[in-house]
């Protein structure tokens, strides 16, 4: 398993720098999203989710 995941590791390393050479200032919103940011942004609606039930269930 190591050995299958360190060359994609790297390949993911190399895909990284080059979007980042690519579009820092202006195409950001064009490239893929990374595995971390959509974990984020999935945890936020979760969360916020979860949030607006607690906010009803209270209310009502």
């Amino acid at each position: 398993q190591q050995l299958q995941q360190q060359p994609q590791l790297q390949l993911q390393q190399r895909l990284q720098l080059q979007q980042q050479q690519r579009s820092q200032p202006q195409h950001q919103q064009q490239a893929p999203p990374p595995r971390l940011v959509v974990m984020v942004v999935v945890v936020v609606v979760v969360v916020v989710v979860v949030v607006v039930v607690i906010v009803v269930v209270v209310v009502v």
